[in-house]
Protein backbone atom coordinates (compact mmCIF):
# COMPACT_ATOMS: atom_id res chain seq x y z
CA UNK A 1 0.00 0.00 0.00
CA UNK A 2 2.85 2.11 0.80
CA UNK A 3 4.52 1.50 -2.51
CA UNK A 4 1.35 2.10 -4.17
CA UNK A 5 1.66 5.86 -2.36
CA UNK A 6 4.96 6.68 -3.78
CA UNK A 7 4.20 5.72 -7.43
CA UNK A 8 1.11 8.10 -7.55
CA UNK A 9 3.82 10.88 -6.32
CA UNK A 10 3.10 10.97 -2.12
CA UNK A 11 4.95 13.50 -0.63
CA UNK A 12 4.26 12.78 2.61
CA UNK A 13 7.75 12.76 4.81
CA UNK A 14 5.81 10.35 7.81
CA UNK A 15 4.75 8.12 5.46
CA UNK A 16 7.64 7.97 3.07
CA UNK A 17 9.79 7.22 6.09
CA UNK A 18 7.66 4.47 6.97
CA UNK A 19 8.15 2.92 3.83
CA UNK A 20 12.10 3.46 3.87
CA UNK A 21 11.80 1.77 6.99
CA UNK A 22 10.11 -1.17 6.08
CA UNK A 23 12.46 -1.52 3.03
CA UNK A 24 14.90 -1.75 4.79
CA UNK A 25 13.67 -3.89 7.72
CA UNK A 26 12.87 -6.45 4.44
CA UNK A 27 16.36 -6.13 3.41
CA UNK A 28 15.81 -3.68 0.52
CA UNK A 29 18.54 -1.27 1.64
CA UNK A 30 18.96 0.24 -2.10
CA UNK A 31 15.31 1.03 -2.41
CA UNK A 32 15.32 2.68 1.48
CA UNK A 33 18.43 4.82 0.34
CA UNK A 34 16.31 5.88 -2.57
CA UNK A 35 12.99 6.41 -0.87
CA UNK A 36 15.05 8.38 2.23
CA UNK A 37 17.04 10.21 -0.83
CA UNK A 38 13.70 11.48 -2.17
CA UNK A 39 12.33 13.08 1.48
CA UNK A 40 15.21 15.22 0.74
CA UNK A 41 13.53 17.23 -1.82
CA UNK A 42 10.23 17.24 0.40
CA UNK A 43 11.81 18.06 3.90
CA UNK A 44 15.61 18.36 3.63
CA UNK A 45 16.19 19.81 7.53
CA UNK A 46 15.31 16.47 9.24
CA UNK A 47 18.42 15.29 10.80
CA UNK A 48 17.43 12.07 11.50
CA UNK A 49 16.59 11.69 8.10
CA UNK A 50 20.14 13.00 6.94
CA UNK A 51 21.44 10.38 9.33
CA UNK A 52 19.80 7.18 8.37
CA UNK A 53 20.74 7.94 4.21
CA UNK A 54 24.01 8.43 5.21
CA UNK A 55 24.47 5.32 7.27
CA UNK A 56 22.58 3.06 4.22
CA UNK A 57 24.84 4.83 1.53
CA UNK A 58 28.17 4.20 3.92
CA UNK A 59 26.87 0.86 3.82
CA UNK A 60 26.67 0.76 0.14
CA UNK A 61 29.94 2.08 -0.25
CA UNK A 62 28.44 5.17 -1.59
CA UNK A 63 31.06 6.91 0.45
CA UNK A 64 30.17 10.47 -1.69
CA UNK A 65 26.72 9.95 -0.55
CA UNK A 66 27.73 9.83 2.67
CA UNK A 67 29.86 11.96 3.06
CA UNK A 68 26.83 14.81 1.85
CA UNK A 69 24.60 13.50 4.27
CA UNK A 70 26.98 13.71 7.69
CA UNK A 71 27.83 17.12 6.27
CA UNK A 72 24.24 18.03 5.85
CA UNK A 73 23.95 17.01 9.78
CA UNK A 74 26.39 18.89 10.26
CA UNK A 75 25.34 21.92 8.67
CA UNK A 76 21.95 21.86 10.85
CA UNK A 77 23.94 22.35 13.85
CA UNK A 78 22.80 19.04 15.61
CA UNK A 79 23.14 18.67 19.44
CA UNK A 80 25.32 15.23 19.02
CA UNK A 81 27.59 16.78 16.63
CA UNK A 82 30.37 14.22 17.67
CA UNK A 83 28.44 11.33 16.06
CA UNK A 84 28.17 13.17 13.60
CA UNK A 85 31.65 13.93 12.58
CA UNK A 86 32.14 10.39 13.33
CA UNK A 87 29.76 9.31 10.45
CA UNK A 88 31.34 11.80 8.46
CA UNK A 89 35.15 10.58 9.53
CA UNK A 90 33.78 6.77 8.77
CA UNK A 91 33.66 3.96 10.80
CA UNK A 92 37.95 3.18 11.65
CA UNK A 93 36.87 -0.62 10.43
CA UNK A 94 35.41 0.41 7.60
CA UNK A 95 37.19 3.31 6.24
CA UNK A 96 38.03 3.16 2.70
CA UNK A 97 42.09 3.09 1.98
CA UNK A 98 42.19 5.85 -0.98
Amino acid sequence: MLKDYVTREGRNPEALMQLASLQQEFGNPVESAATLNRINYIYPENEQLHRRLGDLWFDQKNYKGAIREYGAVLALKPLDRVSAEYGLAGRPADRPTL
